[in-house]
């Protein structure tokens, strides 16, 4: 998703900074009041600007929420490439975890409109396609990742592992956005690891069980440390 829904692309520095602070105000209002809730009028009186400086670079509300979505999808796309590395899949489980979950959470957290756009029902289609799409990145990489974890593991189910893993994190990002109490938050990350390890504790062991019975007696079997 690009910025085709901002008018006038800056071209200074000042310019610029007056796109972050319309940007960065609506997203504090959105996550504050709510989407449906927030006008173009209170964006502009609270980022102390006319709201003819703010038409100039936005032609709507929903203008500003592709804006504020493009720019998440970059930061999510440029975690992607930070997190997902060659080295994950030979990580103990709980490792892995904690180094493909706390990043995401810490980019919802820094910023929680992020959460909006990607659980909100009254976003833009091109806004849920382009959620859709990199949700459906993610699952591939998480796929890949499972089967460096578990070279014997089918490509099958690699891919229904990955989609319950995204799954199970998703629940975790909209119980954590639904809650300002935050020992209720870290208890319910903490909770969501334990049970994502089981899962994934049983589903390599399932694996490795039936690798054993098709693997002739003698023959050496791939492992990996828990």
């Amino acid at each position: 998703m690009s910025d085709y829904s901002i008018r006038s692309v800056p071209q200074q520095s000042r310019s610029q900074e007056r796109v972050d602070s319309i940007l960065g105000t609506a997203a504090d209002l959105f996550t504050e009041v709510g989407y449906e809730a927030a006008t173009t009028n209170a964006i502009a009186e609270r980022a102390g600007i006319s709201i003819g400086t703010l038409y100039r670079y936005f032609a709507d509300k929903d203008a500003i929420l592709r804006a504020l979505a493009a720019r998440y999808h970059r930061e999510e796309q440029a975690l992607f490439d930070q997190v997902f590395t060659d080295d994950v899949g030979y990580l103990p489980l709980p490792v892995l975890l904690d180094r493909l979950i706390d990043p995401f959470l810490d980019l919802y957290c820094g910023c929680p409109v992020y959460a909006h756009i990607l659980l909100g029902t009254d976003v833009s289609a091109d806004i849920a396609a382009a959620s859709q799409e990199i949700e459906q990145e993610v699952i591939e990489r998480l796929a890949d990742i499972m089967q460096k974890v578990a070279p014997q593991i089918d490509a099958r189910q690699a891919r229904l592992t990955a989609v319950i893993c995204k799954s199970a994190v998703k629940s975790l990002i909209s119980l954590r956005s639904s809650s300002n109490d935050e020992d209720f938050r870290v208890q319910i990350t903490s909770e969501i690891k334990q049970m994502l390890l089981a899962y994934l504790e049983k589903v390599l062991d399932e694996t490795e069980s039936q690798e054993r019975h098709r693997t002739p007696r003698g023959k050496a079997r791939t492992g990996r440390r828990r």
